[in-house]
């Protein structure tokens, strides 16, 4: 997950990766880190490879370059994409929107995500996430205790998030 830091080891989720995507292409392209921190939502294997590796491969192999240029446009999209979303639309659809998302990256409709996580991720009181939550829930739309979510009807979820990439 992207997370801009905003101070006081606090920060806001400004984007989710899956098995689909990759982190620290910066690395490979020569630059630096930048200013969003990296944070593991959920458990998983992943693969590592050096920056300087993928940046012998990217000049032994240009055409690469353009697969890893349409995949930081795509993510680029949806980063801006949920900027909006953030300042637009209440807690419940934001909220309906992280659970999504999370549910497709982890190719998953049972999600580990506590309260007190989505709040920080969020941006928003823990209260605001339980009301919200309890909303979704009251919609037949998510079950959830203790930090384990289910998705119930991924089409009406869908519907209260109304993401549109």
């Amino acid at each position: 997950m992207f997370v801009h830091p905003l101070g006081g080891g606090k920060g806001l989720a400004v984007g989710l990766i899956g098995g689909e995507g990759a982190a620290g292409l910066q690395h490979a392209l020569g630059l630096g880190a930048g200013n969003i921190t990296l944070r593991v939502q959920a458990q998983g294997g992943a693969l590592r490879a050096e920056g300087a590796a993928i940046e012998r491969i990217l000049k032994s192999k240009p055409e690469i370059l353009m697969v890893f240029s349409r995949y930081i446009w795509a993510l680029c999209q949806e980063v801006a994409f949920l900027a909006a979303h953030l300042q637009v639309k209440d807690i419940q659809s934001r909220l309906a929107g992280w659970i999504q998302l999370s549910a497709d990256r982890n190719a998953s409709l049972e999600l580990k995500l506590t309260q007190t996580y989505l709040s920080d991720v969020l941006g928003v009181t823990r209260s605001s996430v339980t009301l919200a939550a309890q909303e979704l829930k009251q919609q037949g739309l998510i079950s959830y205790s203790r930090g384990y979510l289910q998705i119930l009807n991924l089409k009406g979820l869908q519907a209260a998030a109304d993401l549109h990439f």
